[in-house]
């Protein structure tokens, strides 16, 4: 299993920067299929590095409300129960000139509605004023929704480059954005009790002030290991938090290992609610604690500026923490379908 998610992660830096399909034709062909049993991938152990790449350039694309995190928009990332929405494709088939048979087959790419993700979030939606979407150029706005166009369209998704795993990319109805859409999604701001900033020439300003950051929020989020619960971001792992924390360090003082929990709880996070702990790594799922593992549980800091930390007498490198108040049911865990996996794969 380990020798998998090695390649399948190989694959995926090297193809990062693969176009992808066009959406023309595609609005009103979603249809829901059958996913088929649940694939959990285990990652290596150790700290490695085969998942920094040029990926890294597209990391972090943040959801804020009102200028406050809500999360990062990467696969394995998505809360749970969200539904993807199957839509059905035409893909080209390799053939020799001689070749008599079809020269294409149909398969079934996974999209996910704006609307059902900010619900998944916690998010009300009923609420939401506006929607903006910065495209390629973190200072630019590349479009404008208002929030009864978000709840109202059926059709304004989301995807990923790689299916399972890459930069998010917005699929948008003609009604958005005047049939203009970015080619990628580096942020995502939606307001709900304060005012959205206007957009002139591409850019956001309250009044004369140009906005060069997030409105309400500052510089964009990126880097650490970050920690959700029920779905909402509530804390990041960072080796500056780590520090300011002061917590000490448990059992071998030369390991630098600290108690998950404690530091959790310097965090605000109300622990006491924790049931299930999930691991993310490689856009998976990887490992799932109990309580009473959350418990016992010791991390270390990786490397600087990998982006993951190393948790439990394994090492098990994780970039991504997801938390619940009940344990996740088997049948609300992420889905691949087999085609995904030998897309990534290779």
């Amino acid at each position: 299993m380990r020798k998998t998610t090695i390649a399948l992660f190989s694959l995926a830096l090297l193809v990062s920067c693969k176009s992808d399909s066009n959406d023309d034709g595609q609005k009103k062909n979603a249809k829901a299929v059958v996913d088929p049993n649940p694939v959990v991938i285990e990652a290596p152990p150790a700290s490695t590095k085969t998942h920094s790449s040029g990926l890294d350039r597209y990391k972090d694309p943040g959801i804020y409300v009102d200028g406050v995190p809500m999360a990062v928009l990467k696969f394995g990332e998505l809360p749970v129960p969200l539904e993807p929405v199957w839509i059905e494709q035409r893909a080209a088939i390799p053939f020799k000139a001689s070749d008599n048979g079809p020269r294409f087959k149909i398969v079934k790419e996974r999209r996910y509605r704006f609307r059902d993700y900010f619900k998944a979030l916690g998010i009300d939606v009923a609420k939401v004023k506006e929607m903006h979407i910065y495209g390629g150029n973190q200072h630019a706005a590349a479009v404008i929704i208002k929030g009864d166009k978000l709840r109202k369209l059926d059709d304004f998704f989301f995807r990923f480059g790689g299916a399972i795993w890459g930069k998010p990319l917005p699929s948008c109805p003609a009604e958005i954005g005047d049939g203009k859409c970015p080619d990628q999604v580096s942020s995502v701001t939606l307001y709900i009790d304060k005012v959205p900033p206007i957009r002139k020439k591409g850019h956001f300003y309250f009044g004369e002030e140009l906005i060069k950051g997030i409105p309400y929020f500052g510089e964009a989020i990126r880097g650490g290991v970050r920690v959700y619960f029920d779905g909402p971001l509530v804390a990041t792992v960072k080796r500056n938090k780590l520090k300011a924390s002061n917590l000490k360090p448990v059992g071998d003082p030369s390991l630098n290992k600290y108690s998950l929990i404690d530091f959790l709880k310097s965090q605000s996070v109300d622990t006491d609610k924790v049931q299930e702990v999930w691991l993310i790594a490689y856009e998976r799922r990887i490992k799932k604690l109990s309580r009473a593992e959350l418990l016992k549980a010791t991390f270390s800091a990786g490397e600087a500026g990998s982006g993951e930390i190393l948790v439990g007498e394994t090492n098990t490198a994780t970039h991504a923490i997801s938390l619940h108040s009940k344990p996740v049911p088997p049948e609300d865990m992420p889905v691949l379908l087999p085609e995904e996996l030998d897309k990534s794969d290779g």
